[in-house]
């Protein structure tokens, strides 16, 4: 995408169908993410549909809205927190991004204007930042394929009970897991 256009302020408006696809496998991605963390998680939801309404419920677990990132080529088009906005009463609308996802895929006709480089850009931010929000990005995975792509400027603090610890090691450490309190099947 930005090898075509400028990574400029002043283009950020631009759409087009490349633009469009960039838009719907990365958020498409993030739909399956979410759903996986939730469903690992022990959060069922009926029929398996999950929604922006259940996806809202990592926000403050995986503490999304704090983290704000660039893109490592092309800095002076700023930084992205796509999460910074998310609402609990209006879940996709208050993800702007997200939304022009939603508008495309139903009505790409209508709504093709939504495909443009701004709601690319919040979209592979939000794929980048779950991605950080799982595994972190202190790993060989993030060190050899998206720290060439991808800036951190900011990042939560996390207490030391808030990390992940799988069960052979937090039983050798004579340690109780903590439930989050998603835990729910509706």
């Amino acid at each position: 995408m930005l090898k075509v256009i400028e990574p400029a302020q002043d283009n950020l408006k631009t759409y087009g169908n490349t633009i469009r696809n960039i838009i719907i496998l990365s958020c498409t991605e993030i739909d399956s993410m979410m759903k996986k963390i939730l469903k690992n998680n022990d959060y069922l939801v009926k029929d398996d549909k999950y929604t922006t309404n259940h996806y809202y419920k990592l926000k403050k677990a995986l503490r999304l809205d704090e983290y704000e990132i660039g893109f490592s080529e092309f800095e002076n088009i700023g930084t992205f927190s796509p999460f910074s906005q998310w609402k609990p009463d209006c879940p996709t609308q208050s993800l702007f991004w997200y939304d022009a996802y939603n508008k495309i895929k139903h009505d790409r006709e209508a709504n093709f204007h939504h495909a443009n480089v701004k709601n690319a850009l919040n979209s592979l931010a939000a794929y980048a930042i779950l991605l950080i929000a799982q595994y972190g990005h202190n790993n060989p995975i993030w060190e050899e394929h998206m720290k060439k792509f991808y800036s951190i400027h900011h990042s939560p603090r996390w207490n030391l009970e808030d990390f992940y610890v799988p069960n052979n090691i937090l039983n050798s450490l004579k340690q109780t897991p903590i439930d989050y309190p998603f835990s729910l099947t509706i």
